[in-house]
C-alpha cells in the first residue's frame, strides 16, 4: 500500500454521491473486526464491495443502498476513477481504521476487470485480522 491519499478533486466531481453516506456510532469502538458491504453490478454501474473495519462510526445499511443508487446515474471515466472515489467518500465519512475498496465489471464477450484500492489510518495494524480476508 502507498502512503498517498485518494485525490479529493475525485470526491470533488461527485459531491451528491458523499452526501448519501451516513453513519452511526459504533458500539464496540474498542473492538478490532470487520464489516462487508456489497454491491453486485446493476446496468452500466460496476459491482462494488467495501470492507473496512470501523473506528468511532459504523455506515449504516440503508445508506450503503443509497449511496449505490446514487452511483448508478453517474458515468466514471474508469473503474478506477471510481474506486477512487468511493475510496475518499469512506475515509471522510466513516474514518475508518482500514478500508478496502473492491469494483468489478464483468461483461459478455470482454475481459473481466477489477480495481482494489486500500487505506488505513497511521500506525494502525492488525496482522492477525486482515490475514483472515481473501485475497481478491
Amino acid at each position: 500500500m502507498t502512503s498517498e491519499k485518494p485525490d479529493e478533486t475525485q470526491a470533488a466531481k461527485f459531491p451528491h454521491l458523499r452526501d448519501t453516506v451516513r453513519t452511526i456510532a459504533n458500539t464496540a469502538p474498542t473492538v478490532d473486526y470487520i464489516s462487508v458491504l456489497e454491491s453486485e453490478p446493476h446496468a452500466a454501474a460496476p459491482g462494488l464491495t467495501i470492507k473496512y473495519v470501523p473506528d468511532k462510526l459504523i455506515l449504516t445499511s440503508q445508506s450503503f443502498d443509497d449511496y449505490t443508487a446514487a452511483f448508478r446515474s453517474v458515468a466514471f471515466d474508469s473503474l478506477e476513477d471510481f474506486a477512487i472515489t468511493v475510496l475518499s467518500d469512506i475515509n471522510n465519512e466513516v474514518v475508518p481504521r482500514w478500508c478496502q475498496i473492491v469494483v468489478w465489471r464483468h461483461r459478455e464477450g470482454s475481459a473481466n476487470r477489477c480495481v482494489v484500492v486500500e487505506d488505513r489510518q497511521p500506525n494502525w495494524d492488525n496482522p492477525a485480522l486482515l490475514s483472515r480476508i481473501a485475497p481478491v
